[in-house]
């Protein structure tokens, strides 16, 4: 049996903006806490969370900056 290669996935401009927004909010967040060291990974994570939730989870009249300072004080 032989087995066949699978092409590189070649990332979408989609996937690209995705990952734009995605680290524009870690970014956000990370700003929210005064840029403290030690949790550029949770900020990622929690980024992704985010942007990747589906829509109808997401308040449409809570922007992203609100959310973060509320959550960072």
């Amino acid at each position: 049996m032989e087995t066949q290669l699978q092409p590189e996935k070649v990332p979408s401009d989609r996937d690209e903006d995705v990952v734009a927004r995605i680290r524009i909010r870690a970014y956000e967040i990370w700003e929210g806490h005064d840029g403290g060291n030690g949790c550029e990974v949770e900020d990622w994570l929690q980024a992704e969370r985010e942007i990747l939730a589906p829509s109808s989870e997401q308040s449409p009249s809570v922007t992203s900056k609100d959310s973060a300072e509320a959550r960072h004080g």
